[in-house]
């Protein structure tokens, strides 16, 4: 036997691992080829996996006792990938997710969960109507709305066994055959809306948005003499900050003290709603530019990297003797925040400063703003989390009427974790950290594992039923689960409720959990409505997913 004939046989850890790395590479550039602006993405890797095993591992066929330790080997490397990713996802949309759903989240995701349950329902009707084998049409869900944790948790959800290991190979292969037209069909849905929502919302500005943004005033209202800063954030409801404050053409510090005067001009920052209730304090809209204003004042990033100051308030670091500068806003694994002084600071946060330069550097000395501190991850709570993720993930939760109990599983636990340490910024009493790009990487990899692994493990299932004769009727199932959900569900926000076209367009991306009709979403409105919505709608509706595929999986099984 020839020294490379291991390397291209599934038989051996290294022929395993080669064929992992081979079908991630080799599915990013598949991934990265665009037909009309759109693309496989990370699901490229899926189709490398599939073409591996049919192209080079089917050449060789492992004996009982090697193919057990293939399939234990891959399996184990697609719920790792799995677990990577889908805790980097929840350290990503974590950070802000909970005042969010507080906010406008819940309708959001009210809708978001109406996408869910009525493609559940045109999967369950399809699955009645055409006796459709149930791992199949779970597959075929999981790939029509683009949500790779779900056929993950479907698959947990039945054990072992070699009619589990069926219905799980069936699955696999309705989710590659339904995936790719599934991103078309998304896509092509967001285009059939916004060609609907231009005469119906053109005229329609959005009524409660969460972005912030700048208003500047001039204090006429004699009930606001005499106020001062503090004051005034108390009577407009304690959700904005006076960043600027000009008195006689001479700009001031915005100290809490400070005492309002007849003429004094402010610059407001705050969300839509609440800088209207400062304009109705102060009297009027100036068109003073504030920001283009000459004085000792300037505007200064800077990042929080010392560890005596995280997990405190802005208020308490008020109370360390940093009075002199105003924090406007707040950037958190890009998500913004407004800096109001019962924010708690995080490793990691991106503070804007208005002061003056000696106080400005006076801060950011106490804070940290050393990069170089940020580039060491904390790798204790991460292990920790991703144990307690598991640990949660395998609690089954016993549902009437459902034969087996429920299990987050390896999907759902750690990304439970990860959303819940995230939005506190700590595991207990240890502070958490990791730098954005190795979230990113702890992402990318984790998909292009698990999708990999999937394609390995699936590649006969998948050819045996494409080039079945039902195969052209199963991309038509894939198609209806995909568009049927959104056409409802996105014509009620956009054309009955008069919900913007890049709102709407970031629910049903989101509702999808697909990254490219978000891309898709944001490159075709204005704003960054699609995004925040998408973060607001991302992780309830991954949780949702994957506990609805379980459960048909369990019913059908």
């Amino acid at each position: 036997m020839s020294w490379y004939e291991p390397l291209l046989s599934d038989s051996s850890a290294s022929g395993i691992l080669v064929g992992v790395a081979m079908s991630g590479a080799v599915g990013m550039l598949l991934g990265s080829i665009k037909i009309r602006g759109i693309s496989l993405g990370v699901a490229g890797a899926l189709f490398a996996g599939i073409a591996w095993q049919q192209v080079v591992w089917a050449q060789h066929a492992p004996s009982a006792v090697e193919g057990q330790v293939h399939n234990t080997t891959i399996e184990f490397l697609r719920e790792f990938g799995l677990i990577l990713f889908v805790y980097a996802i929840g350290l990503t949309v974590g950070p802000g997710f909970f005042s969010r759903l507080k906010a406008q989240g819940l309708r959001w995701n009210a809708l978001a969960a109406g996408v869910v349950f009525c493609g559940c329902g045109v999967t369950v009707l399809l699955h009645a109507w055409l006796a459709l084998p149930g791992g199949l049409a779970v597959g075929l869900l999981a790939g029509a709305v683009t949500n790779t944790p779900s056929l993950a948790a479907a698959g947990q959800a039945l054990g072992t066994g070699i009619a589990a290991q069926e219905a799980i190979d069936l699955a696999a292969a309705g989710y590659a055959i339904a995936y790719p037209l599934g991103i078309v069909g998304i896509i092509s849905t967001l285009l059939l809306l916004k060609h609907f929502a231009q005469p119906s919302t053109k005229s329609v500005p959005p009524k409660d948005t969460n972005e912030l943004g700048r208003l500047t005033l001039e204090i006429v209202n004699p009930g606001a003499v005499n106020l001062t800063l503090k004051g005034l954030r108390e009577e407009a409801g304690g959700r904005v900050i006076i960043s600027r404050l000009a008195r006689a053409g001479e700009l001031i510090v915005p100290r809490d003290e400070v005492i309002l005067a007849l003429g004094d001009v402010v610059l407001g920052v705050g969300e839509a709603a609440d800088l209207q209730k400062l304009q109705h304090l102060c009297g009027a809209r100036s068109n003073h530019d504030l920001l283009a204003a000459a004085g000792d004042l300037h505007i200064r990033h800077v990042m929080v990297s010392n560890h005596q100051v995280t997990l405190r308030t802005l208020g308490e670091l008020d109370q360390l003797q940093t009075h002199g500068v105003t924090v406007t806003r707040l950037s958190r694994a890009g998500i913004e925040l407004l800096a109001t002084p019962n924010v708690i600071l995080h490793r990691g946060d991106r503070l804007r400063v208005v002061g003056s330069t000696e106080a400005t550097e006076r801060f950011a000395k106490l804070v940290g703003d050393s990069m170089g501190d940020l580039d060491k991850p904390e790798l204790l709570p991460l292990l920790i989390g991703i144990a307690l993720g598991v640990i949660i993930g395998s609690i089954p939760v016993m549902i009437p009427g459902i034969p087996a109990p429920l299990k987050l599983g390896l999907a759902g636990g750690p990304l439970l974790v990860a959303l819940m340490v995230a939005s506190q910024g700590r595991l207990g009493p240890v502070d958490i950290f990791l730098p954005t790009a190795a979230v990113n990487m702890m992402r990318e990899l984790g998909i292009l594992l698990f999708l990999s692994c999937v394609g390995l493990l699936s590649g006969e299932a998948f050819m045996r039923t494409l080039t079945s004769p039902d195969g052209p009727m199963l991309v038509g199932v894939g198609m209806l689960i995909t568009v049927v959900p959104l056409v409802i569900i996105g014509s009620i926000a956009l054309l009955w409720m008069r919900r913007p076209y890049g709102e709407v367009a970031g629910l049903l991306a989101g509702s999808m959990t697909d990254p490219p009709a978000l891309a898709f979403a944001q490159a075709t409105s204005h704003g960054d409505g699609p995004a925040r919505i998408y973060s607001t709608v991302y992780p309830l509706t991954m949780l949702i997913r994957i506990a609805m595929s379980q459960a048909l999986m369990l019913l059908w099984f």
